[in-house]
Parts: structure tokens; C-alpha cells; sequence
């Protein structure tokens, strides 16, 4: 299996890309990095709107939407309640 930057994968056998979750490009570890800094500051006694602002963008984001379907699918991430 040969990876690119973005984490996708060209599949030997049957020459088809599949994206690797555990793979991810500079874009994606950006948005992840993100997303922890803002939860950290939105728990912290000066978190406010634009933390939680920043994070729904981020949810939202179709890369990160992508990311999470992909991790859910193989079992890495919680179950939602």
C-alpha cells in the first residue's frame, strides 16, 4: 500500500483509493490541533463564545466530518449517546 500526504491509500489489488484515518496530511493534524486547543480553553475558567464558535466551524468542516465517519467506521472513536 503506497500513502500520500493526505493519508490515502492506493489499494495493490484492487488499484481503488481508501482513506486512512490514522494517516492524517498537515491540513487535517491542523484542525485536529484546533479542536484540542479550543476545547481546553472553552473548559478553562477564561473560555468564552469564540471558543465554542471556533469549534462547530471546525465540526462542521467537510475534511473533519470525513475524519470522524472514517474513525467511527473503524471503531475508534466513542459511541454517542
Amino acid at each position: 500500500m503506497n500513502y500520500n500526504k493526505d493519508g490515502v491509500v492506493t489499494d495493490k489489488f484492487r488499484g481503488t483509493p481508501t482513506y486512512d484515518p490514522l494517516r492524517v496530511g498537515v491540513s487535517m493534524a491542523v484542525k485536529l490541533g484546533s479542536i484540542a486547543v479550543h476545547v481546553e480553553e472553552l473548559l478553562s475558567s477564561n473560555g468564552h463564545e469564540f471558543d465554542t464558535a471556533a469549534l462547530k466551524t471546525l465540526l462542521d468542516d467537510a475534511e473533519v466530518k470525513e475524519w470522524l465517519d472514517a474513525m467511527s467506521k473503524k471503531a475508534f472513536l466513542p459511541v454517542k449517546r
